[in-house]
């Protein structure tokens, strides 16, 4: 099993992957938003 600390900063590090390369893609935050059930 990985450390406890490491989980977060594996999860940060995937969200600072979308936002630095898919943040900026229109396409992307709106398919996001339609797959998504709940409203943002």
């Amino acid at each position: 099993m990985m450390a406890p600390n490491k989980g977060p900063s594996l999860v940060y590090q995937i969200l600072e992957i979308h936002l630095i390369y898919l943040g900026w893609s229109p396409t992307y935050w709106m398919n996001l938003i339609n797959q998504n059930p709940f409203p943002i």
